[in-house]
This record gives structure tokens, sequence and C-alpha cells, in this order.
């Protein structure tokens, strides 16, 4: 495996990846770092890498937006912030100010007003240089893919915002409803969706799966223990009495976790659980499977 099969496997997380990722994809942290120096990554944020569409991507938005007194937004500010936007085809979008006047870019420009809350600084090492950007905060950002992206894709988004710590309260959101505009009915469904328990981006596909098809989501990163009180660790999803639903994979965390899964699977079965296993191939592409499968286990 290469540098380009790794970064063909990222498009499916926005061309983030994650050190481990890159390991198992043949990429170790030294070339990482090599290609840093070039331009080819960006560490975005610990661990994480983002694969720009070209070297000099952020600078060529970054004079674009200063010359247009713009922030970065939407998608392209959410994976520079280390968020995973599925699919992100490398996209740039800026928003400028209602009343600046209206010049042709090359970038998808998007006009609202800004205020002091809603933008701040990002700082990223390109090569030797270091750029600071103009970014949507995060209070911001979740709104604006609330109102952009398809319900599975902003609820990813703005759970691993909670998850990384960037946005704390879902009520920030709701003090930024003068910004839902025409979309107000769609901004609610979504954030009803959210649940900052989530602990991967797979687990939140999973869960709005679910519950757009009417099923119960269980309970998000349930605790599980022996009899004794040792600790198993926690499930991604648990349907009492005996029903566990993980979903696993190395999409962005890596191969190593494979032993760690396979560990607590045969400590599920010797306590007698049911488990259910489902990868970003089920739940990404067999929505079908996954909901049957699901459904014949919590059948009476």
């Amino acid at each position: 495996m290469s540098f380009e099969s790794l970064a063909a496997a990222a498009g499916a997380t926005g061309r983030l990846v994650s050190t481990p990722f890159a390991r198992g994809h043949g990429v170790e942290a030294a070339e990482l770092a090599q290609r840093r120096r070039r331009g080819d990554v960006l560490l975005v944020r610990a661990k994480t890498w983002l694969i720009p569409s070209s070297p000099d991507w952020v600078h060529e938005v970054a004079e674009e937006a200063a010359g247009r007194r713009a922030a970065v937004s939407h998608a392209a500010a959410a994976v520079l912030q280390g968020v995973p936007i599925l699919g992100w085809d490398g996209a740039t979008h800026l928003t400028v100010e209602r009343n600046r006047s209206r010049v042709s870019s090359p970038y998808e420009v998007h006009r609202s007003d800004l205020g002091p809350a809603d933008v701040g600084p990002l700082r990223l090492r390109v090569g030797d240089d270091v750029i600071v950007l103009k970014v949507t905060a995060p209070a911001r950002l979740a709104v604006d893919l609330a109102r952009a992206e398809p319900q599975s894709t902003a609820v990813a988004a703005i759970d691993s915002l909670m998850r990384l710590g960037l946005l704390r309260m879902l009520a920030v959101i709701g003090e930024r409803r003068a910004l839902w505009g025409r979309d107000a009915s769609r901004v609610s469904t979504v954030l009803g969706l959210v649940n900052p328990r989530a602990g991967s981006v797979l687990e939140s596909l999973f869960r709005v799966l679910v519950v757009l098809a009417g099923m119960p989501p269980g309970q998000t990163q349930r605790l599980l223990r022996r009899a004794n009180g040792r600790r198993l660790g926690r499930v991604d999803f648990w349907y009492p009495p005996r029903l566990v639903v993980e979903t696993e994979g190395d999409l962005f965390h890596g191969l190593e976790r494979l032993a760690v899964d396979e560990w607590r699977a045969n400590e599920l079965e010797i306590l007698g659980l049911q488990l259910l296993r489902f990868c970003w191939q089920h739940v990404v592409h067999e929505p079908d499977y996954v909901l049957a499968t699901l459904a014949e286990m919590l059948r009476p």
C-alpha cells in the first residue's frame, strides 16, 4: 500500500485520516511528517491529518478569503478543524457579509452576516509557512452544516464537534436560531438526532439510520461489567436485556483496535450476551441489511 491508496481511502471521511489508519495503509508517522513539510498533508489535530487537493490549496484559500474579507465555512471549515465530512470532495466554501459586492470566485460563496462570535482564527502550518485562516466558529459551523449537509452527515459532524470538545452545549446553537432561516425545521430535526456520547462517526451514522427507520437506537456507550465487577468497557449500543451492537472497522481508527475488539467479543460471549457487529460497508452501503438484521434480533 502507498500514500496514493491512503488518499483514495480517505475520501470517505472528507480527506481526513488518523495516524493509526495511515499506518494500516503502509504510511508511517515519519512519512506523514515528511509530507507535511512539503505541504502534501496538514496536521489539523493531534494524530489527525488532512490530505488537501493540492499542496497549494491552503495558500490559495487564504488569499481568496483575505481578498474578500471572507471566512472559510461549511464543510471546508469542518475538515480544517479535524471534523470528518462524509464524501467531502474538496469543495471550498467561503461566507461573506451580505453587503459585499458580488464577484466571481472559483469557490462556493455564501452570503450571510457574521458576528464576532461567528468566526475565529485558525493557525495551520503548511510546509515552512504558518497560515492564519478566518473560519466559522463551532456553533455557527454546526448551524451551517445542519442547513447544508445531508442529515446523517450533519449529525455525525456535530457529534464530532462535541466529542472533540469544540462545541460544549447544543444550547449554544439554539441561541443562533435567527440563523436557521427557512431551514428551521431541518436544523431542529438534525439537533434532535445529535448525541454527544457518540464514540465515532460510524456510531453516529448507525444511530441516525436506525432512528429514521423508526427503530430504537439503544443506549449509547453503555459500560458493561462482569458479575465480579470487572470492567469490560463501553459498548457502542446496548439493547436490554441481552443485545450488544458494535460498529466496527479500521476506517478511521486503524487495524490495531481489532485485537481489543475481538477480546471484548469473546468476553461478551462468555457472559451469554448476543452481539451484532456492523462495519462501515454495512452501515454506509448496505443499510437495508443492517435494519433487517437488527429488526430480527429485536423481535419478541
